[in-house]
């Protein structure tokens, strides 16, 4: 059976008031384990990479470990998702804290050689895969109906809350005592803050609203299986799971290029670094507005109509972006850098809402891997993309001009898909 609107699974549906009553510990603790589990690792892997040179004498790729654990990371999406929808996201959650800890300390305290490096890297990103917005998101939407748009919102905004305190404790330790000690604080704050919230307050909520899991010393049933929603094999069937398949790579293609590029970009069109650096922080403090405020959106507005908007105006921003030049004002710069900020921070919330939405919550940690696979591969993709095309042609103007075309398109994918929804929902009826 296939779910047509959001639908967590739950026999009631309370007020949102309600929801948050019974639900906030639930986001916050799966804030803090989203942000103390891999996306900490994609968040603060730059601050290794010169330490580790000067130390050691390697050359920059030998040390970038970011990108073994991203691709890993994306290769195991769907079998980490698999695996969440059939021993419960909260045993993955503590699963995957557990391994990078292991992880981070191995790295800190083992001899060291480019294989154990690289080896750790692979594991890393293995590790990330249970700690991610499968993992997240599954129990969130167990507790939510109405207001499952904010709840993701501010669960994926934790990665950069989190990061906001531990990106400077790691880099004065990374200072202080080498990179070794920095790779250890990483594993204490995964292993001291991370995990006892998830162990403390992070759980699935049963048909029956009771917890799926022992928590805050309260004992209760063990998770029960997903009552309503797809199957993995039924949404691949779906015309719709093929459109957002689509439609959520080819977005994420310019977004990774703009997110990996965005200092050299502003350098190559003539800002001063202080400038570009003011501008870098406004640009990551609009990826958690668009988490959020786009999460209250999709709970109130025609959530298609909501994914097309932002994604198009991500689009605007690229193609003004490729025009521009020192002489644009900077308010206009900055403003082409939030639409463009809150498309990049709104995919998270897309990825898991549109997957509960149409798919429901039987597969749910399936289907939000396989769509997160694709999505990864297309930051990547688009990271690699911009550095080419800046080679080719010594200036980032044609990759603002293709990144808007994706994003456009990729909005115009989103209203298709929109469409398809409410003729399925009108023949259903």
């Amino acid at each position: 059976m296939t779910a047509e609107t959001v639908a967590p699974g739950v026999s009631d549906a309370p007020g949102a008031l309600a929801e948050w009553r019974r639900g906030w510990p639930v986001v916050l603790a799966a804030g803090i384990g989203y942000g103390t589990g891999g996306a900490m690792i994609l968040l603060m892997a730059g601050l290794f990479i010169k330490p580790m040179r000067d130390a050691l004498g390697w050359s920059t790729s030998a040390v970038a470990i970011a990108p073994i654990v991203s691709l890993v990371w994306a290769l195991c999406y769907p079998f980490s998702g698999w695996a969440i929808d059939r021993i419960g996201s909260r045993r993955a959650g503590i699963a995957g804290a557990l391994g990078l800890a292991v992880c981070f300390a191995a790295l800190g305290l083992l001899p060291i050689s480019q294989t154990m490096l690289f080896t750790m890297a692979a594991l890393l990103g293995v590790f990330a895969s249970l700690t991610a917005v499968p993992t997240y998101t599954r129990a969130v939407a167990s507790w939510f109906r109405r207001g499952v748009g904010l709840a993701f919102g501010i669960t994926l905004s934790g990665s950069a809350l989190v990061t906001i305190f531990a990106t400077p404790f790691t880099g004065t330790m990374i200072a202080q005592h080498g990179w070794r000690a920095g790779f250890l604080t990483m594993a204490g704050i995964t292993l001291l803050i991370g995990l006892p919230v998830i162990l403390l307050f992070y759980r699935e909520r049963t048909q029956d609203g009771a917890a799926g899991a022992t928590a805050a010393g309260v004992t209760a049933a063990p998770v029960a299986a997903p009552i309503s929603g797809a199957t993995i094999g039924e949404a691949l069937r779906d015309a719709r799971f093929w459109l957002y398949f689509f439609a959520f790579a080819i977005a994420c293609v310019p977004l990774g290029g703009f997110v990996g590029h965005l200092q050299p970009m502003l350098a190559d069109k003539g800002f001063p670094l202080a400038t570009a650096l003011s501008l870098g922080v406004m640009y990551a403090l609009s990826i958690s507005f668009g988490k959020v405020v786009v999460g209250i959106l999709l709970d109130r507005l025609w959530s298609f109509g909501v994914a097309a908007g932002v994604t198009m105006l991500a689009g605007l921003g690229a193609v003004g972006l490729a025009s521009a030049g020192a002489g644009t004002p900077l308010p206009l710069i900055a403003a082409m850098l939030f639409v463009i900020g809150t498309g990049q921070g709104a995919e998270g919330d897309f990825v898991a809402y549109f997957a509960l939405r149409s798919f429901g919550m039987r597969a749910f940690a399936t289907i939000v891997g396989l769509l997160g696979m694709m999505s990864t591969v297309g930051l990547a993709i688009g990271a690699f993309l911009f550095s080419q095309i800046f080679d080719r042609t010594g200036s980032y103007v044609l990759a603002c001009g293709i990144g808007a075309g994706c994003l456009l398109l990729s909005g115009v994918m989103l209203v298709a898909t929109g469409v398809a929804d409410r003729r399925r929902g009108a023949v259903r009826g």
